[in-house]
């Protein structure tokens, strides 16, 4: 059993109503500066700490996307302390384990023997070899690390892996592909991602989405970036024209029933920034 957790500040109001409304039951983190958890919280790992307690992987989180001006101090203001972000969730210092580097959360999408990660991570660390920061990502994790493209896009200047995938079970993972492209690099990159990842063993099913590139902000990328709790899958809101046959999509490749895949309204602003349900939960094991 898992339980989630939501930033308290009020630019993520909206959303906690709009989970409360399908009765998602969420806890209230503190102490945080912004509402993207995903990526300042700890990554839980796939072992115990030597109390039988969870463990997780701490890391740097000092986002080059915050930090790209270093005379303008607006963006570094929302870079969230780590342990002050886990002070009152009982996560404390022995039952963490140091990843060494600079990291976010929402570049590891966990694929139980594996862990898919962009090479985003390479560039913030740029004082590390390519070797190194697999090492130590191979260390800690205790995974099969696969590195997939990105290139920075109007829509994605955070390079996140869980903005591209999502996984399914076994060696089964879904990829956002859209139907059609904005520029022939991205096009490019979608498909050097799906073959890194056949290459890795993974079987690849498409989450085929028809983005309308009439409209300024057509936001149909936030489908594969739905959160997964207990059993169903709530799916950000993204377009009216296309949420029901985005359910029926992903319960089919889940092989559950259509009911336990939930339609969650989004907030626009929070679509805006460039985030949906996966950057801003952040989950927990409960006994």
């Amino acid at each position: 059993m898992n339980k989630i957790y939501i930033s308290s500040l009020k630019e993520a109001s909206v959303l906690r109503d709009n989970l409360s409304e399908v009765s998602v039951t969420y806890e209230i983190l503190r102490n945080t500066k912004d509402i993207w958890v995903r990526d300042f919280m700890p990554i839980p790992l796939h072992r115990k700490a030597f109390d039988g307690q969870p463990l997780y992987a701490i890391y740097r989180y000092w986002p080059n996307y915050l930090d790209d001006e270093p005379e303008n101090d607006d963006d570094v203001y929302y870079i969230t302390n780590q342990p002050d972000a886990c002070r009152n969730i009982k996560i404390d210092h022995k039952h963490c384990v140091d990843l060494g580097l600079t990291f976010d959360g929402g570049n590891y999408v966990d694929c139980g023997d594996k862990a898919i990660i962009t090479d985003k991570v390479f560039g913030e660390n740029p004082n590390l070899s390519h070797e190194e920061v697999i090492r130590r990502l191979e260390a800690t994790f205790r995974q099969e690390i696969i590195i997939i493209p990105w290139i920075p896009v109007k829509d994605d200047r955070f390079g996140h892996s869980d903005g591209f995938v999502q996984y399914v079970h076994g060696n089964k993972v879904l990829l956002y592909t859209p139907l059609e492209w904005v520029s022939d690099a991205e096009r490019l990159m979608h498909e050097r991602i799906e073959e890194i990842l056949k290459r890795h063993g993974l079987k690849v099913v498409h989450l085929n989405v028809q983005p309308d590139h009439n409209v300024e902000k057509d936001n149909t990328w936030a489908y594969i970036n739905f959160l997964k709790l207990n059993g169903k899958i709530y799916v950000p809101s993204a377009n009216p024209k296309y949420d029901v046959d985005i359910c029926n999509q992903i319960a089919e490749v889940y092989e559950m029933p259509i009911e336990n895949v939930i339609m969650v309204n989004m907030d626009a602003e929070l679509l805006k920034l460039g985030g949906a349900l996966h950057c801003c939960t952040w989950t927990k094991e409960i006994d």
